[in-house]
């Protein structure tokens, strides 16, 4: 994953640094600037994001804003910047030839598979809503779905 992918825009007074838990057995497993999950096979836990996400059953638990510290053998920490619903955030489209003015306001997947955090404007449905593009960086201003956020702790 590359480090940066996406970062909050003009952070507003409602988000918030916290300190989640993550379990071991890889080491430093999330970079600043990924988006991060609830682990859902291990409660209390967060983990990175390391597939296409979609809407259903996905719970954000906010973008990294350190490296995780886990290791093979202990389980570490990782700072994360949760923003509610209205703090924009600015990432890279998937494929930025396609990007279109259709697409602003509509939900839009988020896609990791290739390697790099990417807002996916071939979903038709997922977690981001797409605010601004620049069609010539490919860059996306866009919002979390606020039924995607998890509370924080």
């Amino acid at each position: 994953m590359a480090r940066g992918d996406i970062y909050p825009l003009d952070p507003v007074s409602t988000g918030q640094v916290v300190s989640r838990d993550v379990k071991s057995g890889t080491t430093a497993s999330i970079k600043a600037g990924e988006m991060v999950l609830l682990d859902g096979a291990n409660a209390g836990y967060v983990k990175i994001a390391v597939t296409t996400v979609a809407s259903a059953g996905a719970v954000i638990a906010g973008v990294s804003l350190t490296d995780s510290t886990e290791t093979t053998t202990a389980d570490g920490k990782v700072s994360v910047y949760l923003g509610d619903g209205d703090v924009r955030f600015r990432g890279r489209a998937l494929v930025t030839a396609s990007l279109a003015q259709a697409q602003k306001g509509t939900a839009l997947g988020y896609n990791v598979t290739t390697g790099n955090h990417r807002v996916d404007q071939s979903t038709g449905s997922g977690i981001c809503n797409m605010l601004e593009y620049n069609s010539t960086t490919g860059e996306v201003d866009f919002v979390f779905r606020q039924t995607n956020l998890a509370q924080a702790v």
